[in-house]
Parts: structure tokens; sequence; C-alpha cells
């Protein structure tokens, strides 16, 4: 929204924003890949027309509204706009039931000739194809921050309950730091952050071990912790991550 030219937008959101007064979320950018857009905009006289699916939206019915991207296919580029986050003409939501984060209100967001006035849009921009710009970098980087949470807890996990594994916890470091090089270009970005949901099953299965049977037990913190480092393997997860978790050796 900041560096949208929609003043008018701008002027309504930004600040409300910036302080928390508005809440938003977002239907990730990888949904208008060129290659394979889900989510489809065809440009009208009075702003778009939208249809696909996003399968995977968070915070519907948390936030107030979403921040949306689909592809122009005609025009080759990337339309951006901004949503309520509610049901209407031309958009339904989905409720998905999650083994792990289920509170995050996470939907599968139907599109169905939903109609956006070009007042609503926040940027149209050239499609990329190939490379990752700074903010791809950084939002990948960004993202990887949820298998290295659920890395810590586990390790802190085996801590309290008197199995701590120092080697462990540098692999965490190690990984972390690997993550922060690569967000600035130093580094495979997407080996990073296999590498963080490869440790975060790693650390939930030693945890879940040390804990024994209790781990298979609804509601235990160990139960609970193999469901998130399963979910963090998938979620916010694209191709190229997915192919080097795949592809990985293990000794």
């Amino acid at each position: 929204m900041v560096m949208s030219r929609n003043d008018t937008l701008k002027a309504r959101y930004l600040a409300d924003l910036r302080s928390g007064a508005v809440t938003a979320g977002v239907s990730g950018s990888g949904y208008a890949n060129p290659e394979n857009p889900v989510i489809v905009a065809t440009e009208t006289v009075d702003g778009y027309t939208i249809t696909g699916q996003a399968p995977f939206v968070t915070g519907w019915g948390l936030v107030d509204t979403i921040g949306v991207t689909a592809f122009d296919t005609r025009a080759q580029k990337t339309v951006t706009f901004l949503m309520d986050a509610t049901d209407g003409r031309g958009v339904h939501a989905n409720r998905i039931c999650l083994s792990a984060a289920d509170a995050s209100n996470t939907v599968e967001l139907t599109f169905n000739g939903y109609e956006v006035p070009h007042a609503s849009v926040i940027h149209v921009r050239k499609a990329r194809r190939g490379g990752l710009s700074i903010a791809d970098h950084a939002i990948l980087r960004i993202n990887g921050s949820l298998a290295l949470g659920v890395a810590r807890a586990c390790l802190t996990e085996a801590d309290r309950i008197g199995h701590p594994c120092p080697q462990l916890w540098e692999t965490h470091i190690t990984i972390r730091t690997a993550l922060d090089n690569a967000a600035t270009g130093d580094g495979d970005i997407y080996n990073a952050r296999a590498q963080a949901s490869q440790f975060a099953v790693t650390a939930a299965t030693y945890v879940a071990t040390a804990a024994g049977s209790r781990s298979v037990t609804r509601g235990e913190p160990t139960e609970r912790l193999v469901r998130e480092a399963a979910f963090s393997a998938v979620c916010t997860t694209t191709p190229e991550i997915k192919s080097r978790i795949l592809t990985a050796r293990h000794p």
C-alpha cells in the first residue's frame, strides 16, 4: 500500500493499516503465477472481473481487509487489489479445518465474477518471470520463521522435560543464519527454507521420542508440536521449496 500510486486508496486506508485500526491479510501472489495462475483478472471498463480459487487464505473473518493478487492474462500483468474480508457477490469462502493453527480461520476463497473497481486497485505490474526480487527474498525468509519457531518450541520443550540437545540448538542457529543470509541473496533461499522445514520435523521427532507415549495423547504439547512441524513443511511452501525437500538426501 505504501508503494501504491492510488492516492485515494492510500488516503483511506494507509494510516489505519499502520496504526492497526484496520487489519489486513493477504492472498499470496503465488496464486497469480504467470505460468499457472489460479486467480485471473479480466479488465473491464470500470475495473476488473476476478475468477478462480485461492486454496489457502488465512484470517478470514478475523481481519477487516484482504490484499489479493490476480493475473491479467491478456495484459500479462499482475493486479493487486484490496477487498473486504467477507463473503459477497462473486466471492465465497469455505472454511478449512487444519491439523494445526486452526484458530487462524483459513479458508478456500472462490471468485466467480467478483467485480473490482479501479478505486480498489493497489497496483498493476508487469508479470515477473524468472529470478526473485528483493521483496520475494524477504517474504520467503519471513515465512521461514514458522518452521524456525516450531523447531525452537520443540527444543525448549525437550529442555523442560530433561532431554536437552545442544547439537540441535546449534543446528537451529546455523539454519537461522542461512535463512538470514539467503534473504539478502547470499545463498539459495529455497534450499534454506527447505532445511528449516526439515529441521522442524527432526526437532519434533526428537522431542516426541523423548516424551514417550504421551506424545500420541491428544492435547499434549509434544503431540501438538508434531502436528505443527508437519504443518510448517507445507504451509507457505513454494514448488521450489517442495522439490528440495523431496529430493534431499538423508543418511
